[in-house]
């Protein structure tokens, strides 16, 4: 389980490596529906990359218990069409993998491993 103000290790879809200092500041971004770090660089690389974190500190992501950051959709501002957002809140990085449908996947050698996103006690 990842705590607070640790370092961590993380692995984007890419391989690449990046170690940040984390303060439980990972989130969901609400127009990209991609979990980010809150490290400029990290998620400039994610998100203009369209890559994904697969691992932290070595486990894939899935099976990591982690808190992360949400904000949700409360309603649409009327003469916009933008959304308004809620109260910010955390929630098991599992179960935002699965409200957003993923699964998770890796290449070892040949192999494609895929794992579907889902834990006990999961809605």
């Amino acid at each position: 389980m990842a705590i607070a103000g640790n370092i961590r290790k993380i692995q984007l879809s890419n391989g690449s490596v990046y170690t940040i200092f984390d303060q439980g500041a990972l989130r969901l971004d609400p127009t990209t529906k991609k979990i980010i770090t809150g490290v400029g660089p990290v998620d400039e690389a994610i998100l203009n990359g369209h890559l994904s974190i697969t691992t932290i500190d070595d486990v894939p992501l899935a099976q990591v218990q982690y808190k992360v950051l949400v904000s949700p959709v409360i309603g649409t501002d009327a003469s916009t069409g933008k959304p308004i957002y809620g109260q910010v809140q955390t929630q098991d990085i599992r179960q935002v993998l699965k409200n957003l449908g993923l699964i998770t996947a890796q290449v070892e050698g040949t192999t494609l491993d895929l794992e579907v996103v889902d834990f006990e006690g999961s809605i």
